[in-house]
């Protein structure tokens, strides 16, 4: 498979389904922005002359100086061999805290060997690091809808915090 194709069928198969321990769909806005074709999609291969954490920067860095049109989310996928799960997430905290905040956007990394699990059930996608960029202001707003919605309600702090809070 193909990292577009996986990342679609996890969005079909998993992200947008109920989830009786979540007791909730794990992201009710990921259907229809895939959909709506407003999610661009890219894998990174091994280039020989920049590590992958420093191709990763340089992506975030173009695409957050200018915005893909009519675009909501960027997710980039490269083979989880390429990249450690402690290098992705030391790469994506410090790009959150030295550009991408100040530019109004936020990044999520997703890695198979860093599971992430809210109540009982693994919310990783499961076979490509991942790195999943939005607008700060929209991934601000979907957050105040759904806990309204009382989405956060299986959650533990320590999930809202990794999670949500960490934004604020």
């Amino acid at each position: 498979m193909t990292l577009a194709k996986d990342i679609e069928s996890w969005v079909v198969d998993w992200v947008s389904q109920y989830n009786k321990n979540l007791d909730a769909v794990p992201c009710p806005f990921a259907r229809q922005a895939l959909l709506d074709n407003k999610i661009v999609i890219k894998e990174l291969t091994s280039l020989a002359h920049m590590s992958m954490a420093e191709y990763i920067s340089s992506e975030l860095e173009s695409y957050t100086s200018q915005w893909p049109a009519d675009k909501e989310v960027v997710a980039l996928g490269c083979n989880p061999e390429l990249i450690s799960s402690d290098d992705l997430e030391q790469l994506v905290n410090e790009c959150n805290q030295t550009f991408l905040k100040e530019r109004g956007y936020i990044a999520l990394e997703d890695h198979p060997a860093n599971l992430e699990i809210i109540a009982g059930e693994t919310m990783n996608q499961g076979s490509w690091a991942l790195v999943l960029v939005q607008l700060k202001s929209k991934l601000d707003k979907a957050s105040s809808i759904l806990e309204k919605q009382g989405y956060y309600k299986n959650w533990s702090q320590e999930d809202i915090d990794d999670v949500v809070s960490w934004r604020k």
